[in-house]
């Protein structure tokens, strides 16, 4: 017969292996709970991501539907649920944005296109009248909706096809129209005061009266455009293109025209005053009476360029730039 004292230890070993299993089964249990409630919380998630996805393709179908009212109100609400779908689900920017853009292309197709433009004259156009017409309130909710969609770093561009659409007097102020291409556009009177035309298309746009202030057109194809009495003061249009465009009396003071191309560009009585020219392109253009006070050239070609008339211009100002003997200049340069 065994020692009490051996009883007694057995007894306390077995109690402390009961313990120990004990703890080990009830993390096991835990280990076991916590799998359980991630793989639920994923299939909830994974629900509530179908359920979202189903809602933003009712919202889209039913916005859809609405833009095919002849009811203006229910076309301006149809608008406006594809404006907050844009800002509730990104990945559906670039086809929101089309079916917006495609919206104004059939409600406002311009009249007729713009002719071909006769030869330049030697003279400046007259001026002509401002235009007071201004989109229908549908049109111009659109073009609001496109211009201030989300845009930034990991979001897909959108593709902004307005060709052939007419804007006169539309109200383009900050909007973000990126690369769009406005080719044969007429955008007469419009307001695109900070507008961002970054690479944008405006080839033989009409722009004749548009406010263009600070506006940012970097890149920007402006070839063969009117831009009649426009205003383009304190815009940046670094490397963009205006060869054989219609300018006359354009507003250019304080621009930052570097690398810009004006080739046989007609800017009869423009205004470039303190200007930014580096390396921009004048060759063969009409800047006939320009004003050209302060204008800093850097590497500016006036090659076959008519600036009789100009205003401002020193020799210290050509010093700077590159001639030949077709430049014609100011009779009374000082």
């Amino acid at each position: 017969m065994p020692a009490p004292v051996d009883w007694f230890q057995r007894v306390a070993a077995a109690a402390a292996l009961l313990t120990a299993l004990g703890t080990v089964g009830a993390l096991w249990f835990t280990r076991q709970s916590l799998d359980y409630t991630a793989e639920t919380t994923d299939a909830t998630r994974r629900q509530v991501e179908v359920a979202e996805k189903g809602q933003v393709t009712d919202r889209y179908i039913r916005a859809t539907e609405q833009l095919g009212s002849d009811k203006l109100g229910v076309r301006l609400g149809a608008i406006h649920a594809f404006a907050r779908l844009m800002d509730d689900s990104k990945p559906d920017i670039p086809t929101i944005v089309e079916v917006l853009a495609a919206y104004v292309r059939e409600h406002a197709p311009r009249a007729r296109p713009r002719p071909t433009p006769p030869p330049l004259p030697e003279g400046c156009p007259e001026k002509t009248a401002k235009p007071t017409r201004t989109p229908t309130a549908d049109v111009q909710a659109a073009l609001t909706a496109i211009g201030r969609r989300p845009v930034g770093p990991g979001l897909t561009a959108a593709r902004i096809d307005l060709t052939g659409v007419d804007l006169t007097g539309a109200d383009l102020v900050r909007l973000h129209l990126n690369g769009a291409q406005l080719s044969s556009a007429d955008l007469s009177g419009a307001n695109l005061f900070q507008a961002h035309l970054e690479q944008a298309v405006l080839r033989n746009a009409r722009l004749a009266h548009a406010t263009l202030r600070h506006a940012q057109l970097r890149g920007a194809d402006l070839s063969d455009t009117d831009l009649s009495d426009a205003n383009l003061e304190e815009a940046d249009a670094t490397t963009a293109f205006f060869p054989d465009a219609t300018m006359p009396r354009v507003r250019l003071s304080h621009a930052v025209l570097s690398r810009t191309d004006f080739l046989l560009a007609n800017l009869c009585s423009a205004s470039l005053g303190s200007a930014t020219l580096t390396a921009t392109n004048f060759n063969a253009a009409n800047l006939t009476e320009t004003y050209l006070v302060d204008a800093r050239f850097d590497g500016t070609h006036l090659m076959g360029a008519d600036l009789t008339g100009a205003k401002g211009l020193t020799k210290a100002q050509l010093a700077k730039a590159v001639t030949d003997r077709r430049t014609r200049l100011p009779a009374d340069l000082p």
